[in-house]
């Protein structure tokens, strides 16, 4: 059975444009992986973070993977722990253990980055 990217990415999008949180992460999946269309990482990301933000636990950890990786945002060691540490907090545990791996290499300053990131995450979610 062919795979109908095209199809797939056309629903994804009409979704995704919607503000659904799954079919924005499902779209950003594409884009990062090149799946069915041109391989764009920050065209990814982008879809990643919209879903992110609205508390989707799987784009949080893509997101962290991107920024502990580099690729389709800048890399940032202190972001990538702290969209890790919002999504376990959200009840995925996925990269928990690269999240401690990561901790214990953040200098001081970097974990008030991660600090003040996810209490204005919290106080959001409230």
């Amino acid at each position: 059975m062919a795979e109908n990217y095209d199809e797939a990415i056309r629903l994804y999008r009409l979704a995704a444009e919607q503000g659904l949180s799954h079919a924005q992460e499902a779209l950003g999946s594409l884009y990062y992986h090149g799946k069915g269309v041109e391989k764009d990482l920050e065209e990814g990301c982008k879809w990643y973070k919209l879903a992110a933000k609205q508390g989707l636990a799987r784009a949080q950890n893509s997101l962290g993977l991107a920024y502990y990786n580099g690729k389709g945002v800048e890399q940032d060691n202190a972001m990538a722990v702290a969209w890790w540490t919002i999504a376990y907090k959200s009840g995925d545990r996925t990269y928990l253990g690269n999240k401690m791996q990561l901790e214990r290499e953040l200098k001081s300053h970097e974990f008030l980055i991660v600090d003040e990131f996810v209490d204005e995450w919290e106080a959001k979610a409230e």
